[in-house]
């Protein structure tokens, strides 16, 4: 028996996909079969019936009713389509077309559900997915950090789009998931994000530095053409002398990239790199005290 929802990204085959769906909600629902499925695309129990055999290919027209019966998302519905698309040519070229669209599908799909962790309660989803309490939580590493939102506030960067209450916020999130703990003397005590509260799935997404994948993802799909295919951001709190190593090496690893496209041989893919490195906390912030 089916325990969880067939992801349709693990499917290059539609009928296939087709056939372990109909098991999996025939566990859920005994009631669910070939002729209530049938009934809603207009069609017959047999039409379908010798679509998951194989016999036949599924109609374009009747996809977006069969997308609401089993519920696919934008994207699911998208990869479907490819699916069912490369499943009906004989052109090979025309096979690796729709091949590589489904891959870059999957891709997409990756991005959006892998690192993105749910809401635990209402609580966490706004220290995952904004930057600041990456940057808050990192602090809290720095000796003597106290919870002072207006002193918290002047030590950031171009802070003029951030206020005292997105600070006080942000605090109280990391206090109530045992990412920071408030000593008596007012001082502000870090707390690794695998020994907090947060769930696994927003564990892995700080530590691999995914945060705010959600809202720049989101952004991306709505004005991008392209979409990447890894995404990371995140917060590290270093010494002064650490800093100046962490910049060095960072460049050395854009130098190496650069010289590894020059000698690639027959190239037959473009890739865009974006990188950035921002001090985002006041260059006394990062000396030692």
């Amino acid at each position: 028996m089916l325990k969880s929802r067939p992801n349709i990204f693990e499917f290059v085959d539609y009928r296939q996909y087709i056939t372990v769906f109909f098991e999996y909600k025939k566990s859920q629902n005994p009631r669910f079969s070939y002729d209530f499925v049938a009934k809603r695309l207009g069609t017959s129990r047999a039409y379908l019936k010798n679509i998951s055999i194989g016999r036949r290919h599924i109609h374009l027209d009747k996809i977006p009713a069969l997308a609401k019966v089993f519920d696919l998302s934008q994207l699911e519905i998208e990869y479907f389509l490819m699916a069912v698309a490369k499943s009906t040519v004989k052109n090979t070229e025309v096979d690796e077309y729709f091949g590589r669209i489904m891959d870059a599908l999957k891709a997409q799909n990756y991005l959006s559900t892998k690192y993105i962790a749910p809401a635990m309660d209402g609580k966490g989803i706004y220290i995952n997915n904004n930057w600041l309490g990456s940057v808050i939580h990192e602090m809290s590493r720095l000796e003597g950090f106290k919870f002072d939102s207006q002193k918290i506030l002047s030590q950031l960067v171009d802070h003029e789009d951030i206020t005292i209450e997105n600070v006080e916020k942000i605090m109280k999130e990391l206090l109530e998931l045992g990412m920071i703990v408030l000593k008596e003397d007012g001082v502000v005590q870090h707390v690794p994000v695998e020994q907090s509260m947060l769930p696994q799935s927003h564990q892995e997404s700080l530590k691999s530095f995914r945060v705010s994948i959600e809202k720049s993802y989101s952004i991306l799909n709505d004005a991008a053409k392209y979409r990447p295919l890894r995404f990371f951001a995140g917060c590290l709190a270093v010494n002064f002398a650490d800093f100046d190593k962490i910049h060095r090496e960072f460049c050395l690893y854009h130098d190496k990239v650069v010289e590894i496209s020059k000698t690639s041989v027959n190239p037959d893919h473009i890739v865009y790199l974006s990188d950035c490195f921002f001090n985002v906390t006041k260059k006394e912030q990062a000396e030692p005290t």
